[in-house]
């Protein structure tokens, strides 16, 4: 199944409504999306059910020391503070005890990076985001250092769409899984074993 993991809607910075981003994708021929709204997972709350595109319940925990995407769970944390490495560790020890499923994000941004040294408290590693670009390619260079320590952390990839402008575009990239099923929890379970590969888009080049 191939879809996006990374997106924005008007509940936190991005340019459109929750049922845009739904059409959008379904124009484009995706299985499913994630809707990872910045500390904001109310719309969580209430997903709709369109027959032929999966949602994702997703968020994106934003701190300027890096930004992490919480996937499966409408509510994966009580409060997005934290101030503190410990505050940081309980925040993402409470969404792990709600099954959450823990992403870096874009952890070689040129303004956004990850930063927290800590290698141990993350499913996956989003190592593309939006456009290839030196960001990108320093990301796969740390997850297959990564992978160099014994850590064998699976990839993800996300546009991290948030308005209609270039480069950045819905559905650029792709993630494509593979499972038999449509269901969130089976991608997300197969997405953690690692059945999944990332593509620049629909037909482009994959990863």
């Amino acid at each position: 199944m191939k879809g996006d993991l990374h997106m924005h809607s008007t509940a936190s910075d991005g340019q459109h409504s929750r049922e845009e981003l739904i059409q959008k994708a379904l124009a484009l021929g995706l299985d499913y999306i994630a809707i990872s709204d910045h500390n904001n997972y109310s719309e969580n709350l209430q997903l709709p059910q369109p027959s032929d595109l999966t949602l994702i319940p997703a968020v994106e925990w934003t701190h300027y020391r890096g930004h992490m995407n919480l996937f499966g769970v409408s509510d994966p944390f009580t409060s997005f503070v934290a101030n503190s490495d410990a505050e940081r560790l309980a925040l993402l020890q409470e969404a792990r005890r709600r099954d959450a499923l823990i992403s870096v994000n874009h952890p070689r941004d040129r303004y956004c990076p990850y930063l927290w040294d800590d290698r141990q408290t993350f499913d996956l590693v989003e190592v593309w985001n939006g456009p290839m670009r030196p960001s990108n390619l320093a990301a796969i260079e740390w997850w297959r250092g990564l992978l160099a320590e014994g850590r064998q952390v699976p990839l993800a990839g996300g546009s991290d769409y948030h308005r209609d402008r270039q480069p950045v575009r819905l559905g650029q990239p792709v993630t494509w899984i593979q499972t038999t099923s449509p269901q969130p929890g089976d991608l997300l379970s197969a997405l953690r074993q690692g059945h999944a590969y990332v593509s620049c888009s629909l037909q482009g080049p994959q990863l």
